[in-house]
C-alpha cells in the first residue's frame, strides 16, 4: 500500500488492514506520522526510518551514509559536489541528509 506521505491515507490503510485482521504492519515512517495515529498498533507495528517512543523501529544511519559517500567522492578528487534531496519538511530523510552534507562541506 502506498500512503504517498499522507497521514490521512495511512489512517485509511490501517483501518482497512484492521478490518482484514492483519497480524502486523511494517510502516515506513515520515514526518506526518504521529504516535497518536499509530497508538492502536503499538504491539504489532514496526516503524522504518523513524523512532517513536514505545514502538519497535528500524532506522538507518542517514548521516553516516552521507559522510561515507561524500568522503569517497572527496578522496576521488571531486570538490564541486551538489546535493539533490527531498524537502526539509521531511525530517526523517530530507533534513538529516542535507545537514550531514553541509557538515561535510564545512569541515573540508
Amino acid at each position: 500500500m502506498e500512503s504517498q506521505f499522507s497521514p490521512t491515507l495511512v489512517m485509511e490503510h490501517l483501518g482497512m488492514l484492521r478490518r482484514r485482521n492483519i497480524d502486523g504492519v511494517v510502516l515506513f515512517g515520515f514526518t506526518g506520522i504521529t504516535e497518536e495515529l499509530i497508538a492502536p498498533w503499538k504491539a504489532s507495528l514496526v516503524l522504518l526510518a523513524r523512532d517513536a517512543q514505545g514502538f519497535a523501529s528500524v532506522c538507518y544511519d542517514d548521516e553516516g551514509a552521507i559522510h561515507i559517500l561524500m568522503q569517497r567522492l572527496y578522496e576521488q578528487g571531486h570538490r564541486n559536489i551538489s546535493f539533490l534531496g527531498v524537502p526539509h519538511s521531511d525530517i526523517t530523510t530530507g533534513k538529516r541528509r542535507h545537514d550531514a552534507y553541509l557538515a561535510f562541506c564545512k569541515k573540508t
